[in-house]
């Protein structure tokens, strides 16, 4: 059984909210993203035909949030910190310890304040709707030495970033091969953006595919391996609504 921290929080962009002396509930993060359907009614024709685009839309996200010391000020920090920007950038927190997701702050904070030493307020996020698994962090080494088989233990499909090593050759993945002809070292191949680069290099032309399109981990087992002198490390970024 995991052990509780001491007091929750989340962390965005890379700071945690207890620099700002400010603890959590979570209660509010449990939410799933919406299934982005279009319907269709057509004249004469009973009922609603629906257009699934395939596709999941944003969720938004409120923490229970409180300050019990110098309210004022820290309250003030925090402030100017989340509202700096309206970029997206990583949040994590305690109660969801194996996942981080995609959000941007939108606000507003209206506190409730008590003698002007403490309140509570809401921190409301929208985020994008996957929930990344921290272990789809790690990488997966993959020679030519053997064929490497990796479980996909979620229900959804992953688009992986590889980065090629060392060597050029093919790379497959499951049925989709894709072939690289050149490379010195570092060539990333990134699934989800469909594109392939070393450093400020475009790789694009010297990447072909088998079928057309980039490869994809489905859930259970893939299986993955290169040619003779191709070595390659797989982030598979494992996902869950």
């Amino acid at each position: 059984m995991r052990t509780r921290p001491v007091y929750e929080y989340l962390i965005f962009n890379g700071r945690s909210s207890l620099e700002f002396r400010t603890r959590i509930s979570g209660g509010g993060t449990y939410k799933s993203p919406q299934r982005d359907i279009s319907t269709i009614e057509v004249p004469g024709r009973n009922g609603t035909l629906t257009l699934d685009n395939g596709r999941y839309t944003n969720v938004q996200e409120t923490y229970e949030a409180f300050i019990t010391e110098d309210f004022d000020a820290n309250l003030t920090a925090l402030r100017n910190f989340l509202q700096q920007d309206s970029e997206y950038h990583r949040l994590s927190d305690t109660y969801h310890p194996d996942e981080f997701r995609m959000a941007r702050f939108i606000g507003p904070i209206e506190p409730d304040v008590r003698f002007n030493e403490a309140g509570s307020f809401d921190l409301t996020f929208d985020r994008m709707p996957q929930r990344w698994l921290t272990s789809g962090e790690s990488p997966t080494a993959v020679t030519s030495a053997e064929a490497v088989t990796l479980y996909n233990p979620t229900n959804q499909t992953a688009l992986p970033k590889i980065v090629v090593t060392s060597g050029t050759g093919t790379i497959r993945i499951n049925d989709v091969t894709m072939t690289l002809t050149a490379n010195n070292g570092a060539t990333v191949i990134d699934t989800e953006m469909q594109d392939a680069y070393e450093g400020a290099t475009n790789r694009n032309n010297q990447l072909t595919l088998s079928s057309g399109v980039f490869p994809a981990l489905t859930p259970g087992n893939n299986s993955i391996d290169v040619s003779s002198g191709v070595t390659i490390e797989i982030y598979p970024r494992w996902w869950r609504l």
